[in-house]
């Protein structure tokens, strides 16, 4: 997480104004690992960080996606039914 840290957009290009810019460039801090993912792990678990709002990737939202697409049918079919 440490290593997606970009800088403040008022910030000028290339500059070094915001301290958490420098620091996140460091290799070893951006080796770090929060305590959240070292205690899954620790569990001998995978962590997987998905991109925010980003539906392709997340299961979830893909599943929800599937699953609105076959109620839409079924709902819209039952209803054709409904009318004869």
């Amino acid at each position: 997480m440490a290593g997606n840290l970009t800088p403040n957009p008022k910030c000028l290009k290339g500059g070094t104004c915001c301290a958490c810019i420098p620091l996140a460039s460091q290799p070893d801090f951006k080796a770090q690992k929060g305590e959240i993912e070292e205690a899954i792990e620790a569990a001998t678990h995978l962590v997987l960080f998905y991109p925010p709002f980003y539906c392709k990737i997340n299961f979830i939202e893909y599943f929800w996606g599937a699953a609105s697409n076959i109620h839409v049918r079924i709902v819209v079919r039952t209803s054709h039914h409904c009318k004869d």
